[in-house]
C-alpha cells in the first residue's frame, strides 16, 4: 500500500498534468472546464531510480534531463503522469510529463525502475472562468474561486 505522502505525490503529479491541459484549452475557449470531460483515472509511473528523460522513445534521440526518483525538498519519490507508451528495440520506454518549468514539457523514459500506479483524482484550473475544479474518479466533488492576474500583476500559464 503506498505512504499518505506518495498518494498526494500522485495527486499533485495528476494536477500538474491538468494545469498544463487547462491552461492552454483556457487560452482557446473561455469556460473551458464547464465543457471539459474529465478521465476518471490517470496513469502514473513512480520511479524507483534515476531515469534520463530523452525527446524520443530512443537511446539514440537528444537527452534532455536527468529526473532523480526523489524529489529535492521533500525526498518522496518521484511521481510522473504517464501519457503514452512505446516498444522500441526490445526497451519499453514511457511518455511522461516531466517535473519542473516550462509546465507541460514531456519526455520519454525506460520503463525499467518504475513502479505504475492510477490516480482517481483530478484537478482542473481554469484561468478564465477563475474556477478550480476537483473530481474524483471522473465525478466533480468541489469546485472553487480562484483568484488570477490582472494586466498589470499576470499569472503564468505555462
Amino acid at each position: 500500500m503506498p505512504s499518505r505522502t506518495a498518494i498526494l505525490s500522485a495527486i499533485v503529479a495528476a494536477a500538474v498534468v491538468l494545469v498544463a491541459l487547462s491552461t492552454s484549452s483556457a487560452k482557446a475557449a473561455p469556460s473551458a472546464s464547464a465543457r471539459a470531460v474529465v478521465q476518471h483515472t490517470q496513469e502514473l509511473v513512480i520511479l524507483l531510480g534515476p531515469h534520463r528523460a530523452m525527446s524520443a522513445p530512443d537511446e539514440g534521440s537528444v537527452a534532455l534531463e536527468l529526473v532523480s526518483a526523489r524529489r529535492p525538498i521533500t525526498e518522496d519519490r518521484t511521481v510522473l503522469p504517464v501519457l503514452g507508451h512505446k516498444s522500441t528495440g526490445g526497451a519499453e520506454w514511457l511518455h511522461v510529463l516531466l517535473p519542473g518549468r516550462p509546465n507541460g514539457h514531456t519526455g520519454w523514459i525506460k520503463r525499467r525502475a518504475t513502479r505504475s500506479t492510477i490516480t482517481g483524482w483530478r484537478i482542473v484550473i481554469d484561468t478564465s472562468s477563475r474556477r478550480v475544479t476537483v473530481y474524483q474518479q471522473g465525478r466533480k466533488i468541489r469546485a472553487f474561486k480562484a483568484i488570477v492576474g490582472n494586466a498589470r500583476n499576470t499569472d503564468a500559464t505555462g
